[in-house]
This record gives C-alpha cells, sequence and structure tokens, in this order.
C-alpha cells in the first residue's frame, strides 16, 4: 500500500512536469482594470482550454461587453461560451 504525504502530492499542490522540471499555471479572469475576479490553478502541463468555460461561468450578461483573450483560447466552444453564454464580443487572436 501506498502512503499519503500530509501536503497532499504534486495534484493537490497545483504541480505539474514539463521539460523544465515542476510548473503551475495560474489560469485567471480579471476586470477592466486588471483586477483579478477568480483564478483556477493547475499543473503547467494543463491546457488553458480545458478551464476557460469554467472561469466564464456565471458572469453577468449586462456587465460583460467583451472577454479578451490570447490564442490558448482559440476554440469554437469557448467562443460560443462568450457569444451564446454570456453575450459578450470574443476578443481572441487566431492560432
Amino acid at each position: 500500500s501506498r502512503s499519503v504525504k500530509k501536503n497532499g502530492g504534486q495534484e493537490s499542490q497545483a504541480l505539474g512536469r514539463s521539460r523544465g522540471g515542476f510548473t503551475t499555471k495560474i489560469h485567471t479572469t480579471c476586470n477592466n482594470r486588471g483586477k483579478p475576479l477568480r483564478f483556477i490553478l493547475t499543473g503547467g502541463e494543463v491546457s488553458d482550454c480545458l478551464k476557460a468555460t469554467e472561469l466564464l461561468d456565471d458572469f453577468d450578461s449586462k456587465k460583460v461587453e467583451a472577454v479578451l483573450a490570447d490564442k490558448g483560447y482559440d476554440a469554437d466552444c469557448i467562443v460560443a461560451a462568450i457569444e451564446d453564454g454570456i453575450g459578450a464580443e470574443a476578443v481572441i487572436p487566431p492560432t
């Protein structure tokens, strides 16, 4: 049987393995002044697309005019979540 470490291991600490060693990625949403609104920590190998819809959940469509994102978020499901789900404009450069 395997023993469990007190700190919960790499996954609970949002550590991922990459060529450079252990890494962490911070997925975040910010308001129009750059103030963080919500964030999710994952291992560095986790794709941006996998956490995008989770970050967009429950935003008020009356307060969000546009969502700016980098090309890591250029996917049809994310654009649909922004445009159809929130009713905002998706401003994402193509990959």
